[in-house]
């Protein structure tokens, strides 16, 4: 007995340094837990009042990103108390079996008093209530958080755009692969921005392609070969859509249009059919409340490019495609005036008068100016009645007249 008694004293001693250290944990699990939901509901609150103001296109792919980064956010903090809780519940639970085995051990022994064996068991009862307390208001504010990011996702998936049975698995890898060989030039990373690169995920190139001028016999190809799909992600190679059309190398698309600062709802004007594709990736950037136009003076290629665009791609409803006899004739343009943006699909020689006429206040064109051999890139943006011509030089593109 007289053994027993320090036996008795140290586990004592030990058991309510445990308890001590379990009751700080407990504080600081419940300031962790507060504080980790306030910090999501403001997320939440940021995320739905984006979604409210119905952002499209790249901007909302970008937000979509977001969401799903928060939900990874939500499950390891959610995982992570859960698994807090639940250690401290363990340990509750083999304090208590220790009691009971150092209870059973003296309770034959009269000089020994119970009370202070009450005593701990009622610390231990005490503190796992708080801590079924915190399980509970953790297990409720989860659900209320997961029930957040639901109508999140219900508002995201509302407005997503649904692309036609028209990729596989190997088109998007090689879309993403294509992306990374853009980025490897220096040149390309400073001028080159997110946002359009994100959108170039989305919208699928090769369906644009014209293989009947790119390959023989090309009845016999669905155009999702593997061969012709490489062919048609190199991030510099051109591709033919008429005898007088092409569609420009990606890297070639990914600076030009990263020369415009690009918004929902703009208004987009295409001097220059050119295949589509181009097009398709601004539509994807200005949403369901933007509006693309394009004029030409090839019919077939008009003709092509709203074909493809209406019935392989989600952006017919606001693209329009107009055929005219003269490119600089902009009579038909004016109902569409003013535009946010102007892209000349070809060189000129310089700037007509009557095209920046039709740019919005603020807005951009942009155009090769230059000769057959030298040409440089021209940005010129609206100020009121003063337009800045901003010179780019340090790209050796070479463009064919508009057509």
């Amino acid at each position: 007995q007289n053994e027993l008694m320090p036996l008795v004293q140290q586990v004592f001693s030990d058991l309510k340094e445990e308890l001590h250290s379990i009751k700080s944990n407990v504080k600081d699990l419940k300031d962790l837990m507060q504080l980790s939901f306030e910090n999501l509901d403001q997320s939440f609150k940021s995320y739905n009042l984006q979604l409210d103001k119905k952002i499209r296109g790249s901007q909302q792919l970008l937000l979509t990103k977001i969401t799903e980064k928060s939900d990874i956010i939500l499950k390891n903090i959610i995982d992570t108390m859960t698994s807090n809780v639940t250690q401290l519940l363990g340990k509750l639970d083999n304090i208590e079996k220790k009691v009971d085995i150092v209870h059973e051990t003296v309770e034959k022994h009269e000089e020994y008093s119970n009370e202070r064996f009450i005593i701990l068991v009622e610390k231990i009862t005490e503190l796992k209530y708080e801590m079924e307390t915190i399980k509970m208001s953790q297990e409720q504010q989860s659900e209320k958080v997961k029930m957040e990011y639901k109508e999140i996702y219900r508002k995201k998936m509302a407005f997503k755009v649904q692309w036609p049975e028209v990729d596989n698995s190997l088109s998007k890898k090689l879309r993403n692969i294509m992306i990374k060989q853009i980025l490897r030039d220096p040149k390309h990373r400073k001028i080159i921005n997110e946002k359009v690169l994100e959108t170039m995920s989305i919208v699928p190139r090769h369906i644009y392609a014209n293989l009947d001028l790119m390959y023989r016999n090309a009845y016999r190809y669905t155009g999702l070969e593997s061969e012709i799909l490489k062919d048609l992600y190199q991030p510099n190679q051109a591709i033919p859509i008429t005898k007088n059309q092409s569609s420009s190398a990606p890297e070639v698309i990914a600076i030009m249009l990263s020369l415009f600062n690009i918004n929902p709802g703009d208004k987009i004007l295409f001097v220059g059919a050119k295949g589509g594709y181009i097009q398709s990736i601004a539509a994807e950037m200005v949403g369901s409340e933007g509006k693309i136009i394009s004029i030409s003076s090839e019919s077939s290629a008009i003709e092509r490019n709203e074909k493809i665009c209406g019935n392989k791609t989600p952006y017919s409803k606001i693209m329009t495609w107009i055929y005219v006899r003269d490119i600089f004739e902009v009579t038909r343009l004016l109902n569409y005036a003013p535009f946010n943006s102007i892209f000349v699909c070809g060189r000129l020689s310089d700037i007509p008068e009557e095209y920046l006429a039709l740019l919005s206040e603020g807005g951009s064109l942009v155009a090769p100016i230059g000769s057959n051999r030298t040409q440089k890139f021209s940005v010129i943006r609206r100020k009121e009645d003063s337009f800045k011509n901003t010179t780019i030089t340090n790209f050796n593109f070479i463009f064919g007249p508009p057509v």
